[in-house]
């Protein structure tokens, strides 16, 4: 078992610091441990491993690097090994402590809804992945600035993820780091630096069906491949209620309520335990009926698929750019497009306000709403111009 501790000097932040981290080797692994600690290069005594005595807090930061290598060094003593280190009883250990967090969701010790769970457990996997590709432990008081630009970058190039897909997990981590400020397990704040922020979201440029596809869609028969049929109708319900697809897989006869003479479909959106009402179509009641209002079936990635085929038997193919790719628009569509969709398309109609479609849809918050809007200047032209006031 070998040990160093080294200055990071790899990556050096605004003010001319750097990591000091704690290098362990056993068993033909070597792994390296973020000890919290930032110093400039002046500060760091490299022969002797150890933060210099003209720094302020060098007792207690060289106390600190020295329990750290103590705990490593004592965990594979007592038989411990690299999968189980930091473990049990850790309360520094960040991977550790979110896993902690999602039990306790599990088991209703939080008020965590379902959504809010799968989120969780999505930040773990990218925490898991992090820690692995650059073989850091990452810990609550280890926490920083340069963890925080080196971990968004990993999100963009490794994690699979987008814009939107990193702001969710970086307003995650900000939970679970304050979380830990409740519960007192740390008292590393840096989470709440300006700096520290959810990357800002533009306004999307993701594609939507406009009411003529729709009307195509809707007379599309594709009954000679029932399995493209079957989704099809599925996306189409989708589109007529606002639904996320994890709601749609949960409405059923139960959701349906009659006011006055009219249908409606009520029901508590799962991400934002909102409650949503909106009228049932005539098409939509047929094709709830049809499957016995049921569409639980199979999983987001397998509908994404089958949908993307059966919007291109439709001949919905012209060439659209989404971001950096351009293709069939086909290509392109996805389950939560109905929802985009619907959501444009009640807004160009001219019809309602943001806070009905809103409400219709069950969005909590109203910048997000418009995040989903497609609409282009002329759209918005073309829709002003509808009014009195430029009559």
């Amino acid at each position: 078992m070998n040990f160093r501790t080294v200055l990071w000097t790899y990556f050096v932040r605004k003010n001319g610091t750097c990591d000091v981290k704690v290098y362990c080797s056993h068993e033909n692994k070597k792994k390296y441990f973020s000890t919290g600690i930032q110093l400039l290069p002046k500060d760091w005594d490299e022969r002797k491993e150890a933060v210099r005595n003209t720094h302020p807090l060098a007792a207690r930061y060289n106390a600190k690097i020295t329990r750290l290598r103590l705990d490593i060094e004592r965990h594979f003593l007592e038989g411990g090994d690299w999968d189980n280190l930091f473990s049990k009883g850790s309360k520094n250990g960040l991977v550790e402590f979110l896993e902690k967090i999602i039990t306790e969701g599990k088991n209703g010790l939080l008020s965590l809804t379902s959504g809010t769970v799968n989120n969780y457990q999505s930040l773990l996997t990218r925490l898991k992945g992090y820690e692995k590709k650059t073989g850091e432990h990452l810990t609550l008081e280890g926490i920083d600035m340069a963890f925080y630009q080196k971990f968004t970058a990993y999100l963009s190039t490794h994690g699979n993820c987008q814009l939107p897909g990193i702001n969710k997990h970086i307003k995650v981590l900000k939970r679970v780091m304050n979380i830990g400020l409740e519960r007192k397990i740390h008292q590393n704040t840096v989470h709440q630096e300006k700096g520290f922020r959810r990357p800002r979201l533009s306004k999307s440029d993701k594609v939507f069906l406009n009411e003529q596809e729709i009307i195509t869609l809707e007379n599309t028969d594709l009954s000679a491949q029932p399995h493209l049929q079957k989704e099809l109708d599925r996306w189409l319900v989708a589109y007529y209620f606002l639904l996320r697809f994890s709601d749609l897989q949960e409405i059923s006869s139960a959701n349906l309520m009659q006011i006055d003479g009219t249908t409606f479909l009520r029901y508590r959106a799962g991400k934002t335990q909102k409650e949503a009402t909106i009228p049932v179509r005539q098409r939509a009641m047929e094709l709830m009926e049809t499957y016995n209002f049921d569409f639980s079936w199979g999983t987001n990635q397998q509908a994404n698929r089958q949908v993307k085929m059966a919007i291109a038997a439709a001949g919905i193919n012209e060439m659209v750019t989404q971001g950096a790719i351009t293709a069939p628009k086909s290509s392109i569509i996805t389950m939560h497009t109905a929802r985009r969709s619907a959501a444009t398309n009640l807004y160009l109609s001219g019809q309602f306000s943001l806070k009905t479609i809103a409400d219709l849809g069950g969005w909590e918050n109203m910048k997000t709403l418009q995040l989903y809007l497609r609409c282009s200047n002329m759209d918005s032209a073309k829709l002003a111009a509808k009014s009195d006031y430029f009559r």
